[in-house]
């Protein structure tokens, strides 16, 4: 039994030591997609909604926004976003990429040492 297509979206510090957040944007279209300034709702969540509004059924299985001054240690991943689409049948996955074509991720990250470095998921 098919039950939908899942979508998830991790990321990974590969490096030898800790990569400590300093920002986390998502853009669409090549605009920052603004932050949720209730500080409740969780960005990623409010991103996700906005960007599928009512194209599909969804159900979002999980959401992770970084705050500022975060550390990833070496070797750990973080799952960004995972979200069911129930309706979603094997070999229909493209409607759900083609509506999220032109959003990216960018990640202004620091190493241990102060270097500064930079994570686009569009590289």
């Amino acid at each position: 039994m098919n039950e939908g297509f899942v979508f998830s979206y991790d990321i990974s510090n590969n490096g030898i030591g800790p990569a400590r957040i300093k920002s986390f944007v998502f853009f669409r279209d090549g605009k920052p997609f603004p932050k949720p300034t209730d500080g409740f709702t969780n960005y990623t969540d409010a991103m996700i909604r906005s960007l599928l509004g009512n194209k599909f059924k969804f159900h979002i299985n999980s959401t992770y926004s970084f705050g500022n001054d975060i550390s990833l240690k070496a070797g750990d991943s973080r799952r960004i976003a995972e979200v069911l689409f129930p309706e979603i049948r094997a070999g229909e996955e493209e409607k759900v990429l083609n509506e999220i074509k032109g959003t990216k991720l960018v990640i202004n990250y620091e190493s241990f040492y102060g270097k500064e470095f930079v994570f686009d998921s569009d590289k």
